[in-house]
């Protein structure tokens, strides 16, 4: 596209038609939803502010306020007022939105939950939240620190709909008995894998996120310090079917194992690429749980 000139080409306009903010020719509009039922959703989103332990130190005598409490309120607020914020978004009345921010060693974690009964998602809303909530605690404290950072700012959770894991897992007959949010941090997530598979309550344990590159990510560092015994089938055929739709599935170190009974895989973190990768598998994961559960005998099965 030239400088100044506002016309798309073909390969632009044929790119904008597999997102469903476009109309075919190419024009950004709002999404129709009036044929859509309404039904429950809720998303829940995180962010991260990176900042000096001095600074952290010094967060209960702020002389504006109360960083945390004051940033709690701002993204409950920008919640109510995403579409206000995001041309194309829907107005939705939201039936419950919360915010929680926490301190940590290295920050300050926040985390957006939001819900409400629409014919169209929140995620937009938990987003917005976590964000404007993330801003809050940057201005307030950016006169301590001028390297304060906002990092991680992604969509943790959505359901309702179409999409989102536990709902595909439900379509699988699945019985979803818990979903936990943990930091991205080796030791809390390797001890909340050994809780779940030690209590013999579960025998398929799910995460996603943290199977990057990033220095952050060591969700699969956590996996393989819990497990008995690693399944690499699983995690090779999750990258190259994944490959089939993006080359960035081969920087995905997702993986999979057995401790005890029960089957540890980990997922991409976006919520799209989770439940991809579950459909990958899904076929293979009763299979697995049988031999976990010492019923060997399958006469539809190889072995």
């Amino acid at each position: 596209m030239e400088r100044g000139r506002l016309d798309s080409s073909p390969d632009e306009i044929n790119m904008k038609k597999q997102l469903s903010h476009y109309d075919s020719t190419g024009a950004a509009r709002m999404v129709d939803v009036s044929e859509k039922a309404p039904t429950k959703r809720t998303a829940r989103a995180h962010a991260f502010v990176v900042m000096l332990p001095e600074v952290i130190a010094k967060l209960p005598e702020n002389p504006k306020g109360n960083p945390l409490e004051i940033a709690r309120v701002a993204g409950i607020s920008a919640a109510k007022k995403t579409s206000e914020l995001i041309p194309l978004c829907h107005p939705l009345m939201l039936s419950h939105v919360d915010v929680e921010v926490s301190i940590e060693s290295s920050g300050v974690r926040i985390i957006s939950s939001v819900s409400t009964t629409a014919p169209t998602g929140v995620e937009m809303e938990a987003l917005t939240a976590a964000s404007v909530a993330a801003l809050t605690v940057y201005d307030m404290t950016k006169a301590l620190d001028k390297g304060i950072q906002i990092r991680d700012l992604y969509l943790l959770e959505k359901t309702g709909g179409k999409s989102g894991l536990r709902e595909r897992a439900e379509q699988l007959g699945w019985l979803v008995s818990a979903v936990e949010v943990v930091p991205d941090d080796l030791h809390e997530i390797s001890s909340l894998l050994r809780r779940l598979a030690d209590s013999n309550q579960v025998n398929l344990i799910l995460t996603t996120g943290g199977t990057g590159i990033a220095p952050r990510d060591v969700t699969p560092e956590a996996v393989r310090q819990v497990i008995d015994r690693e399944i690499p089938g699983l995690g090779e055929l999750m990258r190259a079917e994944g490959r089939k739709a993006t080359v960035f599935a081969a920087l995905s170190r997702s993986m999979a194992g057995i401790r005890e009974r029960a089957l540890i895989v980990s997922l991409p973190g976006s919520p799209k690429g989770a439940v991809e990768s579950l459909d990958i598998i899904a076929q293979l994961v009763p299979h697995i749980i049988d031999l976990t559960e010492g019923r060997t005998e399958h006469n539809d099965v190889p072995h």
